[in-house]
């Protein structure tokens, strides 16, 4: 099994010149510096921190989930069991990998 070098990515941190320039011509991965910041399993994690314009699209994806719920008749109790299983794991999902800014957790409360 190899890597898939149009999904992967080569990260130097605190490396020689030389070094890269040995890894560019062994490797045919495309080579990002750890100041452009780093994916990771589909979020960007960025090396300055983030504002809250960059929180926008988790906002937009909840309230995603919320609108497709309302249409739907679902009890009290049914809208609390997919919040709670499906809301929180989402935001417990993102606070793992990072900070999310207090204005857009009061936001989404």
């Amino acid at each position: 099994m190899e890597p898939n070098s149009a999904k992967s990515i080569f990260t130097f941190y605190s490396c020689h010149p030389n070094e890269q320039h040995f890894a560019s011509q062994h490797f045919a991965f495309v080579q990002n510096d750890l100041d452009a910041g780093l994916r990771y399993l589909g979020f960007q994690l960025e090396p300055n921190g983030y504002r809250i314009a960059d929180w926008a699209w988790l906002i937009a994806k909840l309230e995603g989930c919320i609108n497709i719920w309302q249409q739907r008749w679902l009890s009290r109790a049914g809208r609390l069991a997919l919040i709670k299983s499906v809301l929180e794991t989402i935001l417990v999902y993102w606070m793992s990998l990072t900070w999310i800014p207090k204005g857009i957790l009061n936001r989404i409360k």
